[in-house]
C-alpha cells in the first residue's frame, strides 16, 4: 500500500525540474505517500483502474473533460491506520470516504 522508493525518487526528480508537478496514481487501492512529499506537489490524481489507453486521465489533466470523481473508500494517512472505517473512534484519514474535487 505504499509507493515504491523508485516512485518517490521519480516524484522528487520531476518536482525539482518542473514548475508544477501533478502525481497520477494508477491503482485500484489507496497508496500511502509521505506527507512531506505530498505537501510539495501541486496535485494528486487517483486514476482507479483507468484501462490501458489512458485517454480519460489525459483528457482531464489537459482540461478536455472535468474531474468529477469521488473516492469509493477512505484514503488512510499511514499504513498503520489500516483497516480504517467510517465511524471509527480514531477516524482521521488523509481523505475521507467520498472525498473528491470537481473542476469546471
Amino acid at each position: 500500500m505504499q509507493i515504491s522508493d523508485a516512485d518517490r525518487a521519480a516524484i522528487d526528480t520531476v518536482r525539482a525540474a518542473a514548475r508544477k508537478c501533478v502525481v497520477v496514481i494508477v491503482s485500484g487501492r489507496p497508496l500511502i505517500i509521505d506527507p512531506a512529499q505530498l505537501s510539495q506537489i501541486d496535485g494528486l490524481v487517483a486514476a482507479w483502474l483507468p484501462g490501458s489507453e489512458g485517454t480519460g486521465v489525459v483528457d482531464t489533466l489537459f482540461g478536455k473533460r472535468r474531474f468529477t470523481g469521488r473516492l469509493p473508500m477512505t484514503w488512510p494517512r499511514t499504513l498503520e491506520q489500516e483497516p480504517i472505517n467510517v465511524g471509527d473512534a480514531d477516524y482521521d484519514p488523509l481523505h475521507r470516504f467520498g472525498f473528491g474535487l470537481r473542476t469546471r
